[in-house]
């Protein structure tokens, strides 16, 4: 697991507005308690999404790391990719733990998440383990300052290309070189959410401190200013400038803590 989440209240006027949620390799565990008890499962996304809401929200989820999700669903990530699915389709029995969150909602919210926590850790035995050549893929392309080829990662990993896909598609929900372009986004993400912050992110070099757009590519991988632009484009809908400008307009990057409903 990543780690747990909570969305609780009313947005803001801004965020009402829209809040955009970009790709970040992860799957997600979900109850939406103002809507239902009945949970749901947001796949690995290839695309952002775009969230509008002026209605209060009671949302208690858990987010797995990239490559983690399939040792509990049991269902190849592939599926999930770009769609939210009934938890109960995936997980049985379900439906009474989001009964159970809601019940304690009422009362204590701080308490549901620890009760999501104790529904997980009690399946714990009975979760698949995780592929060693998965993580081992994808954190290669998570440190990868330069662009890589699909097929030298494969070698260096002692396997073959196909058989690498397969499994980042089962285990990921994606194919190494789409995760390699989330990976990458990611990456300026952070950057632009550091600018925003007034703060530079760790493992910042001393060159990225105050870049020119052709050295923030090289520096987060791209092969030039006009690559980053396009897939980061590609991946949020917006070019880096636009996103760090609505970011800018709502306060400050959220990863982690937005929702992905």
């Amino acid at each position: 697991m990543d780690r747990f989440w909570t969305k609780i209240g009313r947005a803001s006027d801004s965020l009402a507005a829209e809040q955009r949620i970009l790709p970040d390799g992860c799957v997600d565990i979900l109850f939406d308690l103002t809507r239902s008890p009945i949970g749901f499962v947001v796949g690995t996304m290839t695309r952002a999404i775009v969230v509008a809401s002026t209605q209060p929200q009671h949302v208690i989820a858990v987010r797995f790391r990239p490559g983690a999700a399939f040792a509990f669903l049991r269902t190849p990530v592939f599926e999930l990719t770009d769609r939210h699915i009934d938890l109960d389709d995936v997980l049985p029995n379900m439906r009474a733990l989001g009964e159970r969150l809601a019940a304690i909602t009422r009362e204590r919210p701080e308490a549901a998440v620890l009760e999501l926590e104790r529904e997980l850790l009690r399946r714990l035995p009975r979760i698949a383990p995780l592929d060693p050549l998965v993580l081992a893929g994808i954190e290669r392309l998570l440190r990868q300052r330069n662009p890589l080829r699909i097929a030298e990662l494969a070698q260096a990993l002692g396997v073959t290309r196909q058989h690498l896909a397969r499994q980042f598609k089962v285990h990921v929900g994606i194919a190494p070189k789409e995760f390699e372009r989330v990976a990458r986004m990611m990456r300026l993400r952070r950057h632009l959410a550091g600018d925003l912050a007034g703060d530079v992110p760790p493992n910042t070099s001393a060159a990225m401190k105050h870049p020119s757009a052709a050295q923030l590519a090289c520096e987060l991988g791209y092969y030039d200013q006009s690559h980053m632009i396009h897939e980061f484009k590609s991946l949020s809908g917006l070019t880096p400038r636009e996103y760090a400008a609505r970011q800018r307009g709502a306060g400050a990057d959220r990863e982690g803590a937005g929702s992905r409903l």
